[in-house]
């Protein structure tokens, strides 16, 4: 071979002895292929990296998917809701007969029991509009506009077809007349005193429930 040849060439002319702790394999250029020059980068790992790596892989694709469900999962809270006051419903059969009696001892004037019996439909069902609009109910019967105000509130953001006459529940004009009561007794009592804070508290409530008045079906 050339490379050889001129391996000894230079041997004899320095006076080394190809002995001399030099090999002719290190002239000798390497065929191609032979050197390592990046190849399969998986090479470099042993079986312990590999098993962490395909660990670390699942467990970021884990938690990317996880990310993506919880994000196409929240409810608004309206809908939230609805789904717990028809999940409620399920629950209890007997839910609409306890609405059913409280509406009869109201009627009769038996406040007490039915005070009892719509606060505890409320602790066990308070997704569910109908107690808190018995509890308006209640109120207005103790000549009690203002809590009536917040109680009707609270059913009506529950189930808006308590403003809808197109629908059986409709209890709009009860609605009316208790913002209108309402608000008699809120104006006259901030002309007394306009720093009063649970009046003007109450006059919050008051244009939020008129504004949703105005944009119901009633």
């Amino acid at each position: 071979m050339l490379v050889v040849c001129r391996c000894n060439y230079f041997y004899e002319e320095t006076g080394l002895s190809s002995d001399h702790n030099i090999s002719t394999d290190s002239c000798r250029i390497p065929v191609s292929g032979e050197e390592d020059v990046g190849g399969n980068w998986l090479s470099d790992f042993d079986r312990l990296d590999l098993i962490s790596l395909v660990a670390a892989v699942i467990f970021a694709g884990a938690a990317i998917f996880l990310v993506v469900v919880q994000i196409l999962t929240v409810e608004p809270e309206d809908a939230r809701a609805d789904r717990q006051a028809v999940i409620s419903s399920i629950v209890n059969p007997d839910l609409d007969k306890k609405i059913q009696l409280a509406k009869e001892l109201l009627t009769a004037g038996n406040f007490g029991k039915s005070e009892i019996l719509i606060k505890s439909l409320i602790n066990d069902f308070p997704y569910e509009g109908a107690p808190y609009m018995l509890l308006g109910d209640f109120y207005m019967r103790n000549q009690d506009p203002l809590a009536a105000l917040v109680e009707y509130r609270k059913g009506v953001d529950l189930n808006p077809d308590y403003l809808d006459k197109k629908t059986e529940v409709f209890q709009g004009k009860q609605v009316k007349v208790t913002l209108a009561e309402a608000k008699r007794m809120i104006l006259d009592g901030l002309a007394k005193n306009p720093a009063d804070a649970e009046l003007l508290n109450y006059r919050v409530v008051l244009y939020y429930m008129q504004r949703k008045v105005a944009g119901s079906c009633g």
